[in-house]
């Protein structure tokens, strides 16, 4: 275990280490906080390191975060994370401003060859040969006063990370994948973590089964929701579950008593919300056509797409383990699919979103020779790392 880190408790004192490091080019970022029931999560603890000095930040004492947040908009920092999704929701809802430039050791060991989504401590143990203990993992980090372990256990979090930049770096630039991890980076960098709430409904399990209209309904109903789980700083299926939104938009009941046969439906919110939902789903049944949302695509379901869909998947995981990546970096499931489908309607660019950029550079035309059969593959026992290879049939 490493030494007791000082932690910072007081706004002065937070003042003169964030003023000493704004003169660093790179900085080590981590956070602990909870959010198993709250809308958003609560802010515990935050772990910074210049790769010399390691503190620890208590957002529970000081009064005022700004010297900090400004840390984290400054351009000339690169701020080093390891898996920072809900560390960057977090600084964004602190200050209002996206975290950049970044790195995050997660996505590059990923594209360095070093496993999919790999974990922090699997990661040090790999590339730094440390042990760092999960002792710590269920710790309540907004109950006060802090243990010398707890403190001791979160700032590893950040110790190793200057080091596994270093490594990752050097390997990235070795392989030729520096710009493919950038490109993520950026991606990761503008995420707002600020979602048009009106978007909601796409993320909704069963919406595909909807009708246009039913889906403006789930559309306000959703949107309502957000607001109502903000407002209550509540978990939105603690609101309403995603289910039973979906029976209030294809049942679309026009009185509370028609709403208790809905299962999913707990009565007391019922009594507290049931009056809004009716005059939501008035307003969804209004809408003109224009108004409305499109239909979702449903899953693919025809045998002959599906057996596209698995023989892409195929071929996609043959191409990963050529390059010594996991194929999940590749590209996922959802985006063959989504491939598969505008292949076969005969949609002049095929590529969805997620095979864009790099991965459409080095992906794309692979796969539309996949699919139109000009790629084929046979077996070759002697194959140290794929048992299959990829032929090139010529153009028919």
């Amino acid at each position: 275990m490493t030494d007791v880190p000082r932690t910072i408790e007081d706004q002065r004192e937070l003042e003169e280490a964030c003023d000493r490091f704004a003169g660093a080019t790179r900085l080590a970022l981590d956070t602990e906080f909870t959010r198993e029931r709250t809308y958003t999560p609560k802010l515990g603890l935050i772990q910074v390191s210049d790769g010399e000095s390691h503190v620890l930040i208590d957002p529970l004492a000081v009064d005022d975060l700004k010297p900090f947040l400004a840390l984290l908009e400054n351009p000339d920092i690169l701020k080093i994370l390891h898996a920072p999704r809900e560390d960057l929701e977090i600084f964004v809802k602190l200050s209002g401003e996206v975290c950049a430039p970044i790195f995050d050791t997660q996505t590059a060991a990923s594209f360095a060859g070093c496993g999919y989504s790999m974990s922090y401590q699997n990661l040090v143990r790999d590339l730094v040969g440390e042990r760092v203990p999960k002792l710590q993992t269920r710790t309540d980090w907004l109950r006060r006063p802090l243990t010398v372990d707890q403190k001791k256990y979160a700032i590893l979090d950040v110790v190793h990370l200057h080091l596994m930049h270093d490594i990752l770096s050097e390997k990235l630039e070795s392989l030729g994948r520096t710009e493919w991890v950038e490109q993520e980076f950026r991606t990761l960098e503008r995420l707002t973590y600020d979602e048009d709430p009106m978007q909601y409904y796409r993320r909704v399990k069963q919406s595909w089964r909807l009708t246009r209209r039913q889906l403006g309904v789930l559309q306000l109903l959703c949107d309502w929701r957000e607001r109502e789980a903000a407002s209550r700083d509540t978990i939105r299926q603690g609101v309403a579950p995603d289910d039973a939104l979906v029976d209030l938009a294809k049942m679309q009941p026009s009185s509370k008593d028609e709403m208790r046969s809905l299962k999913r439906l707990h009565p007391r919110e019922i009594s507290r919300s049931g009056s809004t939902w009716i005059r939501l789903i008035e307003k969804g049944k209004a809408l003109s056509d224009a108004e409305l949302p499109p239909s979702i695509p449903s899953p693919v379901s025809d045998p002959v797409l599906l057996a596209r869909v698995d023989f892409l998947g195929s071929a996609l995981r043959i191409r990963a383990m050529e390059m010594g990546l996991s194929h999940e970096v590749l590209a996922k499931k959802r985006a063959l699919e989504e491939l598969v489908k505008n292949v076969t309607r005969g949609k002049d660019d095929p590529f969805p979103e997620e095979i864009s950029g790099w991965r459409r550079d080095v992906l794309g035309d692979y796969l539309l020779r996949v699919l139109s059969g000009r790629v084929a593959f046979r077996l070759d026992p002697e194959a140290t790392s794929s048992p299959l290879e990829a032929i090139e049939l010529e153009d028919r």
